[in-house]
């Protein structure tokens, strides 16, 4: 379970590198036309945003999943047989 946590928590912050390197595309666009360029800048900020509200997402599944199964674990472990 522990390395499937890392690995999801690795996934996200390579998410949020690569989308944020989209923000450095606007200075180019505005160059060509102001409208153009504040299209390209808030197209990626969009993207960021998204990415977070999957992870919080995920996140609280982690949370539940990671409750739910050491309680069911000790749960069979501590139970009597009949």
């Amino acid at each position: 379970m522990t390395v499937r946590l890392w690995a999801n928590i690795v996934a996200s912050d390579l998410l949020y590198t690569i989308s944020s390197a989209y923000f450095d595309g606007h200075r180019r666009g505005l160059v060509k036309s102001p409208v153009f360029g504040v299209v390209i800048a808030v197209l990626p900020a969009t993207i960021p945003i998204a990415f977070i509200g999957l992870h919080i997402f995920v996140g609280i599944i982690q949370a539940y999943i990671f409750t739910v199964l050491p309680s069911v674990y000790l749960g069979m472990a501590t139970a009597d047989e009949h």
